[in-house]
């Protein structure tokens, strides 16, 4: 499976058509899968407003799709009946990704959500309200968690995963992935 990269949608053709404009233009776009993803109307508070702008916007996505599929290894196009808003919808995207991902995409997105973890430890952000299924992350809890528990969970994965991988690959490129983040201050004069 290749990178992914996901786009939420609702009602705005103009801003998504933007930003898919400038992903594509982008080098190497045919080493990424595309998913787009368009949050439904219904059930919103302004069903009646949304619907005409909604109904746009899915048109225009799927017409740039089929212009566009040849640039990426693969393009998924979802939309929704109903109004689940974007964390919701990113929710539902990253347990899919996270329940479904290769290994090797697994260890990039526990790397990433590992420099995040640091990033909010270092701001002194102490909890963050997240919503991960407690058998993919136990540190989880139903609606928020503590920043030093997810990094707890998140350091024996993605280290337990290099090893793996160089092992396999008679390397330490993985191990060399995991250097602690970059401090976001450590550039400031």
């Amino acid at each position: 499976m290749s990178t992914a990269i996901a786009i939420q949608a609702f009602n705005k053709a103009d801003s998504v058509l933007g930003t898919l404009e400038s992903i594509v233009r982008a080098r190497g776009s045919k080493d990424y899968d595309l998913f787009v993803l368009q949050d439904g109307f219904s059930g919103s508070n302004q069903t009646e407003k949304y619907c005409a702008a909604w109904a746009e916007t899915s048109q225009a996505l799927k017409s740039w799709i089929s212009k566009n599929r040849d640039h990426f290894a693969a393009v998924h196009f979802e939309n929704s009946d109903q109004n689940n808003g974007p964390y919701q919808t990113a929710e539902r995207l990253i347990t899919w990704a996270l329940e479904t991902s290769s290994g090797e995409d697994r260890f990039r997105f526990l790397v990433s959500a590992r420099s995040l973890f640091f990033v909010l430890k270092e701001n002194g952000i102490k909890s963050v309200r997240i919503r991960i299924p407690e058998k993919i992350c136990p540190a989880a809890g139903k609606t928020t968690a503590r920043v030093d528990a997810l990094q707890e969970w998140v350091e024996p994965l993605v280290h337990d995963l290099a090893h793996q991988f160089d092992t396999r690959n008679e390397s330490d490129w993985f191990k060399a992935q995991l250097q602690p983040p970059e401090s976001p201050n450590s550039h400031a004069a």
